[in-house]
């Protein structure tokens, strides 16, 4: 896997399954902290109900 820079964008090029299974792997992960931190942090109720829905939808995809 190589990242370039292309005029200030990041370009990964050159990866194989396994990496690109990982890299996705990585996102979903990283979407689960994200909204758990939001959730966290918001006083709405309603914000705070949608954001729980987001998280458990991320869950879902990593099989959590």
């Amino acid at each position: 896997m190589k990242i370039q820079d292309k005029n200030g964008k990041l370009d990964i090029v050159d990866f194989n399954e396994l990496e690109a299974y990982k890299i996705a792997s990585k996102i979903e992960q990283d979407g689960i902290a994200f909204y758990e931190n939001l959730v966290n942090g918001v006083k709405d109720a309603g914000a705070k109900e949608k954001l729980k829905y987001l998280l458990s939808e991320e869950k879902k995809l990593l099989g959590f």
